[in-house]
Order: C-alpha cells, then structure tokens, then sequence
C-alpha cells in the first residue's frame, strides 16, 4: 500500500487529491461509489470521522486516522456542505469509473517501485479489502469501517491484499481515532 500511496505527485493539485482519494480509500474501507458520493456535510474532520451512505441507503461511521484528516481538511478548504469530496479534473464529482481509472493509474506507476503488482489485479475493491484486513488485525473497528455484512468476506479475501498492508503506519488505537 505504501507504494501506491506514494505514487501520486504531490506537487500538483491532481496528485495531492489522488492521494487523498486513495487514502480515504484504504482507510475506510468504502466501496468506490460510496467515495464517489461522499460529501463534504458528511465529513466530522474535528471529531475524525466520516458518514458513509452504503448500499441499501444504509449509512455507517468510519473513524478517521489523523493522516486522513490531514489530507481532507486542505482538499475541501472552501466548500460548501453539499458539495462532493473528490472532484476529477473539470470539477465536477468523480465517478466510481474514474476511481477505477485513477487506481489502475496508480497501480502502473507503482510497478515502477514494486514489480510484482504486475501480477496483481489491484482495484479499489482490492484496498476496501486490504483495508479490512488491516483492520481485523488491528482493532474492533471492522464492523463499523466495513459493515456487518462484509465483515465475513474480510478474511477469505485477506491472502489476496497481504500486499497492500502498510509498512510505516503506526497501529489503530482502539479507544482513538489516531493512527
């Protein structure tokens, strides 16, 4: 995961947002339609946590890592509540095909550092994945990142992401949204 994260040029406005996205991503876990949905009214950044609309119109909270936050809070400087998260290049709000899109891009240039994502299928599905798994081995916060119904298929999948588990992120703290 941490080449992936790297791979975005956080020396231009595109870079730091594709590094937020694929941040925002890893850590809660969301499907790429719900990242793709995600507004700026459903972000808590001072309390670090996130509304996600799932599926079914369920909605669910996500802790937020610092890091997270961080990334977020200097994305949507100036936005209103209704306005979506992760906008593509003409400002308008991504889809869950651009989402796609971005991480295959990043996916390519990651190759770069770790010539064995060649021969992996990596896909945003893949980092709701990885996250899960990551998560399932760090603290009690599945059921609440991932919801209930996925939290079975977290550690069938769990051997497939083992290559997206993070190197240089410090553990979730159970009681904190810190990371």
């Amino acid at each position: 995961m941490d080449a992936l994260l790297a791979a975005p040029d956080r020396e231009t406005a595109q870079g730091r947002r594709d590094h937020a996205l694929l941040l925002f991503l890893y850590n809660s876990g969301t499907r790429a339609e719900e990242a793709a949905q995600l507004l700026v009214g459903e972000l808590a950044l001072a309390g670090g946590s996130v509304k996600i609309r799932g599926k079914g119109g369920k909605e669910r909270y996500c802790p937020l890592w610092p890091s997270t936050v961080a990334e977020l809070t200097t994305l949507i400087a100036d936005r209103s509540a209704s306005a979506a998260v992760f906008l593509n290049r003409c400002g308008h709000p991504i889809t869950r095909f651009g989402i796609h899109t971005l991480v295959e891009r990043y996916v390519r240039k990651a190759q770069i550092q770790m010539p064995s994502l060649a021969t992996k299928r990596i896909s945003p599905h893949t980092i709701r994945h990885a996250s899960a798994y990551y998560t399932t081995f760090q603290s009690s916060f599945i059921l609440k990142t991932i919801g209930p119904d996925q939290a079975r298929s977290a550690g069938v999948y769990g051997h497939r992401a083992g290559l997206l588990l993070p190197v240089a992120v410090p553990p979730v703290v159970t009681n904190s949204v810190s990371r």
